[in-house]
């Protein structure tokens, strides 16, 4: 198991942009822990991205159902200029939560 822990690892690190890590002898089955590596990464992120509480999103319809008929109204009615405000903004309110998501994961996958 020592070659599959150190696959985990070079993936990892080649997620997190660190290019400088030597992929010489590895063992053949690393492209496929890479493949599903990046596979559970891009799940975890549409998993965040899903629970932002936007009208158009799975976290604004379930906002929807905890809020009073009149702030539902203007929520309703906001919406377009909160989505605005989130292609501007969203990238440090998504990375706010899954970082600590993609933390317990890694040392979750580690831990194997």
């Amino acid at each position: 198991m020592p070659a599959a822990a150190s696959s985990l690892q070079i993936a990892a690190a080649l997620a997190l942009r660190n290019l400088s890590v030597p992929t010489v002898d590895l063992p053949q089955i690393f492209p496929i822990v890479l493949f599903l590596y990046f596979g559970i990464l891009v799940n975890l992120l549409l998993f965040v991205l899903n629970l932002v509480p936007l009208p158009m999103l799975d976290g604004g319809r379930i906002l929807r159902h905890f809020l009073p008929y009149n702030a539902q109204q203007t929520f309703d009615r906001m919406g377009l200029y909160l989505m605005f405000a989130f292609f501007f903004l969203g990238f440090g309110i998504i990375m706010a939560f899954f970082s600590p998501l993609l933390g317990v994961f890694d040392s979750l996958l580690f831990a194997l």
